[in-house]
């Protein structure tokens, strides 16, 4: 691979989305990290991660990007046209499940001024069986990166790895830097009007009560830390679920949608009374953009649909992901309009109150599925078996009260699951998700009584390309 990495430029200002993005993680603790972790087994060593993470890092601008300031309201992206570190660190596991208490770590610990680039690695060798299973964990500031951007550099990263254990060049070519979304989009509006739209919203938080079920214990910003649990669901059901998403005429992420109101309303809706629902949806923009934006650029390409739902015994989890499927649509077809770039002086102005006054229960307290499950990394990497893959977010904020991320192996199903401490405590957590996945259990299940009955002359093509953050 050669040396020289094609540049456009080297700085540009951040689109709103970014600077919304690096606003949030600087002023709540770290909130918007990005971080995920794959585990694989086989004769995997420090060397090789460290050429393989080298070439990754050549090829794509957003890993040699830092933030630079002019002293004005903006922030910018400066990009080293060759990189001044590699930041990974290599350290010796002690156990299996070690990864679990790093991974989490990650989620808390924020980077800083002395950090050159807005990425990190850390190489969890397995000492005592060299050929066993070891972890990369990989984190990112969520201004430079999303839930695709994630599956494409564990993707790069695992062909790289197999191409120097067989002896071969890996055969990579380094990206441009790309613009913002919003510049791709080329729907900016006027941060006036942005302002007075958001405005409206606000308002109807502040005078209906529009939340899921409400906090279990309201805190301050300082006090909150986000969680994570971890659930698999064998390689089995997935070919069954896709079928019966066909035959129901929805996507997967609709039906994971669907399953996560009902978990939610089972285990804390009958006992508080509370009906309502709402979902928070991150959605790729990258096939909104003209031309359409690859898969393999690192960046932040997500808009957000939010949409409401009464959920009750009665509703069955086809209902409501048939329901979720007509509104994320709809909310998708409409124009994703945000300000062209984000100004510090008026994230300071009306994010700071988030948390308290006034504003402190306008957060939907909604639950969110980002599904990366289209790009399904293959378990087989030469002389590696990949044999686990989560990703998440740190969520400080608690904007979501449960917010599952999806990640797959070979059609194997991964869950990674953010809620934020005290607002909801760890039981509720893994109670709403063992309900997640018996649901899902039951739905295959059921579905080899009875084949699935609904038939939606509506129905839109089957598409397993959900939403990624």
């Amino acid at each position: 691979m050669s040396r020289k990495v094609m540049l456009m430029n080297k700085e540009r200002k951040l689109g709103f989305g970014e600077g919304y993005s690096k606003f949030c993680h600087d002023y709540a603790a770290g909130t918007t990290i990005l971080s995920g972790v794959v585990q694989v087994r086989g004769a995997l060593k420090a060397q090789t991660v460290r050429e393989a993470l080298s070439i990754v890092q050549l090829r794509h601008p957003m890993l040699r990007a830092g933030f630079m300031d002019k002293e004005d309201d903006f922030d910018y992206f400066t990009f080293d046209e060759e990189p001044k570190t590699l930041p990974l660190t290599v350290m010796d596991r002690s156990g299996r499940d070690d990864w679990i208490d790093f991974h989490q770590k990650e989620y808390l610990t924020p980077f800083t001024d002395a950090d050159d680039y807005l990425w990190r690695t850390t190489f969890l060798q397995n000492k005592e069986d060299e050929s066993g299973e070891h972890e990369l964990v990989a984190s990112f500031h969520h201004s430079t990166s999303d839930g695709i951007s994630l599956a494409s550099f564990f993707k790069d990263f695992l062909y790289c790895c197999r191409c120097l254990a067989d002896g071969e060049n890996p055969d990579v070519k380094s990206l441009p830097i790309t613009p913002s979304g919003e510049e791709l989009l080329n729907l900016g509006t006027s941060w006036p009007a942005w302002i007075a739209r958001n405005a409206v919203a606000a308002a109807f938080y502040l005078l209906e009560e529009n939340k899921l079920y409400g906090y279990e214990e309201h805190a301050p910003l300082q006090l909150r830390r986000t969680r994570h649990v971890y659930h698999e669901l064998d390689r089995e059901y997935l070919p069954l679920l896709i079928a019966l998403c066909k035959a129901n005429g929805v996507t997967i992420t609709a039906l994971f949608s669907g399953v996560l109101m009902k978990a939610c309303n089972e285990i804390l809706g009958t006992e508080k009374g509370k009906s309502r629902q709402i979902a928070f949806t991150p959605f790729s923009l990258r096939k909104r953009f003209d031309p359409p934006l690859g898969n393999e650029h690192l960046g932040l390409y997500v808009g957000f649909v939010n949409t409401k739902y009464r959920v009750g015994p009665k509703n069955t989890v086809w209902d409501l992901a048939a329901r979720f499927g007509e509104q994320l649509e709809k909310g998708i077809q409409r124009d994703i309009r945000m300000p062209g770039e984000f100004r510090k002086s008026l994230g300071r102005r009306f994010l700071t109150s988030f948390d308290k006054g006034l504003l402190k229960d306008v957060f939907q307290y909604g639950v969110g599925v980002t599904n990366i499950g289209a790009i399904d990394i293959s378990a087989r990497q030469g002389p590696f078996e990949i044999t686990r893959i989560h990703f998440g977010t740190c969520r400080n904020w608690g904007d979501w009260l449960m917010l599952v991320h999806t990640s797959s192996l070979d059609g194997k199903l991964f869950f990674c699951s953010c809620y934020t401490e005290p607002l909801l405590g760890r039981d509720a957590a893994e109670k709403i998700m063992s309900r997640f996945v018996a649901l899902l259990k039951g739905t295959v299940n059921e579905s080899k009584l009875s084949a699935p009955t609904r038939d939606r002359a509506d129905s839109r093509a089957w598409d397993n390309r959900g939403p990624a953050e």
